[in-house]
């Protein structure tokens, strides 16, 4: 598992959410030790000396004038120490208490909510930064709709299929690949077609696999990303260094923001950073060809585009009304 490409931002998250509930666990431990020192005598007296356990320890391995050697001082300490986790454990059950009752509950037992086993990162780490970079990619609920397993072929006209399963293997094969070549080609994607083609649908399956491999994914509108710009140009609050950032941007319905000279200057922008800083970048447009696209973009945008993407059609009917027509 790749953690590296997750963002700092992701990974403060993670960090503080691990420190946040092994705080707690330990915290309703205490508590409850705290209730139960007021109720069973002889309760604390015997956690202050398993406490010092340690400390007895140390000082044992430290001492060079002991008469008996150290392998001895050791077992009179562990018999010393079993000694009082039984009487312990003796006291909780005559109380009606388990013994492990004021042991912090920790969500995961293999590191004790630390996030880690030993040096290494803990398993379960890796599914939390998975969930916080989908939470943080803006793909939102349409990761749990729209996978590869579910993108239909069926759906399409007999005479598109081949090209369409074409495309979705394609596009297996990018979520797959991606961060295993250096050539730029492998790492740009356009999707273009008209509307309901399922354009969207495999850019976020793409997305999807690449989260779950440990890429740092952003997805959002043309619209969204330019108003983004727009409100940045003032304000310096709105967060587009993601944009660039991000080892894969997913830009989707590119055409479907307003055109003028920012708004183009801005597009460009962010392909012609990105492809500089060899990162990844998915289109998804409802242009019909790279020509209709040199009537909404000047050459350097088209030409930026057409040289460093690999171009994939999206044909058939709206699939959108294609289920529709089949739930009647």
């Amino acid at each position: 598992m790749n953690t590296i490409s997750y963002s700092q931002e992701i990974k403060k998250a993670v960090k503080d959410a691990y420190e946040t509930k092994h705080r707690r666990a330990v915290d309703e431990a205490n508590a409850k030790k705290r209730e139960l020192y007021s109720k069973i005598s002889g309760l604390e007296e015997i956690d202050f000396e398993l406490s010092k356990t340690g400390l007895k320890i140390y000082h044992e391995a430290i001492n060079k004038k002991a008469e008996k050697p150290l392998s001895e001082r050791m077992e009179k300490l562990r018999n010393e120490n079993e000694q009082l986790r039984k009487a312990r454990e003796e006291l909780l059950k005559m109380h009606g208490y388990d013994k492990d009752y004021t042991m912090p509950v920790f969500e995961c037992k293999k590191c004790s909510d630390t996030g880690y086993v030993g040096i290494e990162p803990c398993e379960c780490v890796f599914n939390a930064l998975k969930k916080e970079a989908f939470l943080h990619s803006g793909l939102g609920m349409q990761l749990q709709e729209q996978t590869f397993d579910n993108f239909d072929i069926s759906l399409y006209p007999e005479n598109d299929r081949k090209t369409m399963s074409l495309v979705l293997n394609e596009a297996i094969k990018y979520a797959e690949n991606f961060g295993r070549t250096e050539n730029p080609e492998d790492k740009n994607l356009l999707f273009f077609g008209g509307t309901g083609l399922g354009k969207t649908h495999l850019t976020t399956a793409i997305g999807k696999r690449l989260i779950d491999r440990g890429f740092y994914v952003v997805y959002d509108s043309a619209t969204n990303i330019i108003s983004n710009f727009e409100k940045n140009r003032f304000s310096k609050d709105t967060d587009t260094d993601k944009y660039f950032e991000c080892d894969v941007l997913m830009l989707d319905d590119l055409g479907a923001e307003t055109f003028g000279s920012f708004n183009r200057m801005s597009v460009y922008d962010i392909i012609n950073t990105r492809l500089n800083m060899n990162k990844g970048t998915v289109i998804s447009t409802n242009f019909a060809s790279i020509p209709e696209m040199k009537k909404a973009y000047d050459e350097r945008i088209v030409s930026r585009i057409a040289g460093n993407y690999r171009l994939f059609r999206f044909s058939g009917d709206d699939i959108r009304v294609v289920k529709k027509l089949n739930r009647q």
